[in-house]
């Protein structure tokens, strides 16, 4: 194993409370995938970082390979777990591990993603520069090249920003984007938030399926906070069939949607936040989910706003 920040060197030494707090939870991933993960993190040109692992309930050859890290440097590496070893989920799992984080930021790796080298390095850059943000989020890459198909690799991605670069979203304004599928959602391990945003709206959204954990905390961060969307390409987002999205049947996610309306409607109305405009787009967004129906129909119903705005032709 070979990393740019290794145990002993005068560079990975940490301060007493360390600038960006990595929170990685696991349940069971394949090893290979979570070694690299890891590694993405030992690898950064940016030093001054802890890495929290929470283990969700997972066997034992999981448990041994981050215990091998926190052995690799205890002194930046910790790994938590629930009491008697439960399965709580994505959210509870976080929210252990803000419990105990140092850092002024906070990074989430999904187990199973990879970082850019420079990630930490530049959204440190970035929030000190820009105080008044209080989370920040990159493009991500659709990883699909790590594995070959039938002998033939497969091709990767870049979705669209959907905004502009450096689009600063007000208290409030990214919430209704995110709902309509306006702008790029970008993958927890894209972003980077402020320690103090995420613990003055409660932490990470319990009560949400793993499908829909990243938009609830969203929700809850850019209801109160400043949001910057940048241009840069912080992270590979592995695509394989064992993934929480990927791995769902249509039917199963269309009820998580559902399941994750239910929850910002109800979040929203104890924030005293559900105006008009979100009780409508509410409306719209549960009936799309009510029953199956392809990606351009869907673009119809999200129009339908609009069309009505703009009155009737020949009326």
């Amino acid at each position: 194993m070979s990393h740019r920040s290794r145990p002993g060197d005068s560079m990975s030494t940490p301060r007493a409370s360390p600038r960006v707090s990595v929170i990685m939870t696991f349940l069971d991933p394949p090893l290979g995938f979570f070694r690299e993960a890891v590694e993405s993190v030992f690898d950064q040109t940016f030093p001054d970082w802890e890495l929290i692992f929470v283990n969700d309930g997972s066997g034992r050859e999981a448990s041994r390979a981050a215990e091998e890290f926190v052995r690799l440097d205890p002194s930046r590496v910790r790994c938590l777990a629930h009491d008697g070893g439960v399965n709580l989920g994505i959210p509870a799992s976080r929210n252990l591990a803000l419990a105990h984080a140092r850092g002024e930021f906070i990074a989430c790796l999904d187990a199973d993603d990879v970082w850019d080298l420079a990630k930490l390095a530049a959204q440190v850059r970035i929030l000190d520069a820009r105080p008044d943000v209080d989370m920040l989020f990159g493009r991500h890459m659709l990883w699909r090249s790590w594995e070959e198909r039938d002998g033939v690799g497969r091709v990767d991605q870049v979705p669209s920003l959907g905004v502009a670069d450096r689009t600063e979203f007000r208290p409030g304004s990214f919430l209704p984007l995110v709902m309509r599928s306006r702008i790029s959602i970008p993958p927890p391990s894209s972003v980077m938030v402020r320690a103090p945003a995420v613990r003055s709206v409660g932490g990470f959204g319990e009560g949400v399926s793993n499908h829909y954990e990243d938009q609830a905390f969203y929700a809850k961060v850019s209801l109160r906070g400043v949001v910057l969307a940048c241009d840069d390409v912080w992270c590979r987002y592995r695509i394989h069939d064992g993934s929480v999205t990927h791995g769902a049947t249509r039917a199963e996610g269309r009820a998580a949607r559902r399941e994750f309306l239910d929850w910002l409607e109800n979040y929203l109305a104890g924030q005293g936040a559900l105006d008009a405009p979100i009780r409508r787009t509410l409306r719209l967004e549960r009936w799309a989910a009510m029953v199956p129906r392809g990606p351009g129909i869907l673009r119809v119903f999200r129009r339908i706003p609009r069309y009505l705005a703009r009155g009737i032709p020949g009326q």
